[in-house]
């Protein structure tokens, strides 16, 4: 019996090698608030979340994640 190579080992090969170049770090972005203002708004404040919108093509995307971890599994 001739060994088959799992489907992620098949995606995995013919992705390209990853290059040695630096990776670029994201701009830090800061913002300052007037001192007029600092009185009035509190920063670290906490707000919580009481609802999420997702979008109808991230639910697609998240279905089909779903879809992919179950039958990787099965491999």
């Amino acid at each position: 019996m001739e060994h088959v190579p799992s489907m992620a080992a098949a995606l995995a090969a013919s992705l390209p090698a990853p290059s040695a170049a630096p990776a670029v770090a994201a701009p830090v972005l800061e913002f300052t608030i007037p001192a007029s203002m600092s009185r009035v708004i509190d920063v670290e404040a906490e707000i919580p979340v009481k609802e999420i919108q997702l979008d109808g093509m991230v639910c697609t995307d998240l279905v089909f994640i779903c879809f992919l971890t179950k039958m990787l599994q099965r491999l």
